[in-house]
């Protein structure tokens, strides 16, 4: 066979970093991936491709063994395909250069990043290579798609030297036997586990430095605040402002976090908005409007302006924003022609001030867009539903959210920005609904009970459980957020059982997760690697200093590593980085 693609360039080190003022960690000033070095990926793993049912066929072409030499054969993945084919007549076809760039899929734009790519729902399109044969075309025009549950390939590739060669006939067909692990997967899985007593989990969203907020999945009746410093750590409940109840529904990337809290009021359920500056700290009372229903704070942005719902004196449900967490709750304009008990709710906010949710009366509820708290709202529209609800705006105003059937049944929506018509997103079964959109444009969610990523607007939905090892017991139902590093956090259940889920992206960087002063010593936590070692360094100027190592050796754990800094003077200003030896 021909020479397999060149492995990528060894790395020479990751960096990130953090600041310390004090002992207050400061998350706007990180120096994450000062230095960006590609590492190298495992090599290709052997044929996935069945030994019996191996054969592709094209009149013009003849027979196509995409078993290869076994070792050298073809390779089915979870995202993106590798590995060999060979035809007697033409020789050695590659379906892809290697691993992609991006190390998720393969953009077809270069020689140095091409290949066949899996969506995720078994589709297989892009585009495969012989020197004897020139470019074959995985396009919707042949169908060409893997049966996720069978492994059978079906449907047809295009040669403009060879014509159409078809996957499946009445004499032979392709089957893979599995879709590739290693370097084809995308995501490692971790339990975020239960508060004491067995208190199931639900995460409501993780923001950039890993941080994850949620509550206990009975919320908003009875369920419990929790937070989790980053994905290896034991779930902490939060205080409340004195009842027994709260939930978490937001961060910032400051650590703010946002939901509610009930009060020490009476037999009656009395929840509040709340704002946890800490996880230790009790929570801020931000006020209601009305005594009734139960008030939410759903949202926080860098700049800590908040939005979510509450009642009014008419008992009315309304959209609220709080200028910071010392501000009173200021109504948001609803719709036209609301009424005495219309409804209405701000369910996420930008860091521009940009606001969606939805509003409308007890009939019809619309999504909605603020440019800011204080303007008119803009119609999102239905797609033609009866309702829809915004779910969630990132910084570059891609909006995410849902419609609704009379029969209840959900469609994803996408909005490219608030003066836009929505998109429905493509779905695996029947229904579906977009729950958070990060930076780079990927949505979450979930299609027919099955936690789903949808790469962008325009991709069909991952079913994020066939990224899970064969016969593991998981099952992945919802996913609730992702940040703009691709970690996902969302609920499911392991052996039968409900339980949380976090989503560690294997196209990995290096960052610290916290950094906090316990008298003498510095306690740091941060990303890392088995197999590699670390170094701490620090400074106190960033234009005129160096870097000095604090720590090094310290070896590289499967997800988190914690380390402890011995006696430690810290300046009033001092900034600290890992390095990766």
């Amino acid at each position: 066979p021909s020479p397999r693609p060149s492995p990528l360039p060894k790395g020479r080190g990751r960096i990130a970093g953090a600041a310390l003022r004090r002992t207050t960690i400061s998350c706007g000033l990180a120096l994450i991936s000062l230095v960006l070095i590609q590492f190298p990926f495992p090599a290709l793993a052997t044929t996935t491709i069945d030994p019996v049912n191996k054969y592709a066929y094209g009149a013009n072409i003849g027979w196509m063994d995409w078993s290869g030499d076994l070792a050298n054969g073809a390779v089915i993945g979870a995202s993106f395909c590798s590995g060999y084919i060979y035809s007697a007549n033409v020789g050695w076809i590659s379906l892809g250069s290697g691993i992609p760039v991006n190390g998720v899929q393969y953009q077809n734009l270069s020689a140095d990043d091409f290949g066949v790519n899996n969506d995720g729902s078994g589709k297989l399109r892009g585009l495969a290579y012989g020197a004897n044969i020139g470019w074959l075309n995985f396009e919707n025009t042949g169908a060409p798609r893997v049966d996720l549950s069978t492994g059978k390939l079906s449907g047809f590739i295009y040669s403009a030297n060879c014509g159409w060669i078809s996957l499946s006939n009445a004499f032979a067909y392709v089957q893979s036997d599995a879709l590739a692990t290693g370097g084809n997967r995308l995501y490692t899985i971790v339990e975020l586990g239960l508060l004491p007593g067995g208190r199931a989990l639900v995460p409501k969203a993780v923001n950039n430095a890993g941080q994850i907020v949620g509550s206990s999945d009975n919320a908003p009746f009875d369920g419990l605040p929790v937070f989790w410093p980053d994905s290896a750590s034991a779930p902490v409940q939060l205080a409340t402002l004195g009842g027994y109840y709260g939930e978490a529904a937001s961060i910032n990337d400051a650590g703010l976090i946002v939901g509610n809290a009930y009060l020490a009021q009476g037999m009656a359920p009395t929840p509040h908005p709340a704002l946890w500056t800490n996880s230790s700290a009790p929570p801020l009372d931000l006020g209601t409007l009305g005594p009734f229903y139960w008030p939410l704070a759903a949202s926080i942005n860098r700049f800590g302006q908040i939005v979510g719902h509450s009642s009014t004196p008419s008992n009315a449900v309304v959209p609220v924003f709080w200028a910071d967490a010392s501000s009173p709750p200021l109504e948001m304009t609803m719709l036209a022609g609301p009424q005495a008990n219309g409804q209405g709710d701000a369910r996420s906010i930008n860091d521009s001030g940009q606001i969606v949710g939805y509003s409308g009366t007890p009939w019809f509820t619309h999504a909605a867009f603020w440019a800011n708290s204080g303007g008119a709202p803009v119609d999102l529209g239905t797609a033609g539903w009866e309702d829809s609800f915004a779910n969630a705006i990132n910084n570059s105003g891609q909006i995410v959210g849902s419609a609704m059937a009379s029969n209840n049944d959900l469609m994803p929506l996408y909005w490219p920005d608030g003066n836009s018509s929505p998109v429905p997103l493509a779905i695996l079964g029947d229904y579906g609904e977009a729950l958070a959109i990060n930076a780079s444009g990927q949505i979450v969610g979930y299609s027919y009970n099955r936690a789903v990523l949808w790469n962008n607007a325009s991709s069909s939905p991952t079913d994020l459980n066939i990224l899970l090892p064969a016969n593991s017991p998981w099952v992945l139902q919802s996913a609730n957020s992702i940040n703009d590093a691709g970690e996902i956090v969302g609920t499911g259940t392991f052996g039968g059982q409900p339980r949380a889920f976090a989503l560690m992206p294997s196209v990995w960087t290096l960052r610290i997760t916290s950094i906090a002063k316990s008298g003498a010593d510095l306690q740091l936590r941060f990303t890392s690697q088995e197999g590699h070692n670390y170094t701490v360094q620090s400074q106190t100027d960033l234009v005129n200093g160096s870097w000095s190592d604090l720590l090094t050796g310290i070896p590289g754990s499967y997800l988190i590593t914690q380390t402890t800094l011995s006696n430690v003077v810290i300046a009033p200003q001092q900034f600290f980085r890992i390095k990766q030896e």
